[in-house]
């Protein structure tokens, strides 16, 4: 959990690390899971950043396209 929240810019670029940092890291890449709350606090700062904000992970895009699914965000994979 995150003990310490940096002021929030509409200027920031986010770039979100999922694995082990969003989201908990598992064994298995294909393990990821995501909760309604993780793709909710991602639609709010997407939405708040007016979409500059990318996900960065080990997974390939399109698996963290599946984490999030249905949401379609910026990704590096």
């Amino acid at each position: 959990m995150m003990t310490h929240v940096p002021p929030f810019d509409p200027g920031y670029a986010w770039f979100l690390d999922i694995d082990g940092t969003l989201l908990d890291i598992q064994a298995v890449p294909t393990a990821v899971k995501s909760r309604p709350a993780d793709t909710q606090l991602v639609t709010g700062v997407f939405a708040l950043c007016c979409g500059a904000l990318a996900l960065i992970s080990g997974l390939s895009s399109s698996g963290i396209d599946t984490v999030f699914a249905p949401l379609d965000l910026p990704a590096a994979g």
